[in-house]
């Protein structure tokens, strides 16, 4: 789950985008994944690779908002068994 930020929410030039949220699996989470793309030009302007190694994780990072980008946030996670949940929200920046 992704608990910040929420869908659509909008952010002004310069302000820091918190990307927060939790991860569970009933056995085990081995790879997480944090894209952070430009909605309108499809750069990849973030891609963090976390390994929890538990079946609980967390994750908070950020990324300073640029104005005039829309910022689409996804978050992959994968079990041992490559068993696969994606999330996403996108923001706005004015």
């Amino acid at each position: 789950a992704i608990t910040n930020p929420t869908n659509d929410q909008v952010f002004t030039a310069g302000q820091t985008i918190r990307i927060a949220g939790n991860i569970t699996d009933d056995k085990f989470i081995a790879e997480v994944h944090i894209h952070v793309t430009n909605i309108n030009t499809g750069a990849l302007l973030m891609d963090v690779h976390l390994y929890p190694n538990n079946s609980i994780a967390s994750f908070d990072q950020s990324i300073t908002a640029a104005s005039g980008i829309n910022y689409k946030i996804l978050v992959i996670a994968k079990d041992r068994a490559v068993n696969e949940s994606r999330n996403s929200v996108e923001v706005l920046v004015f």
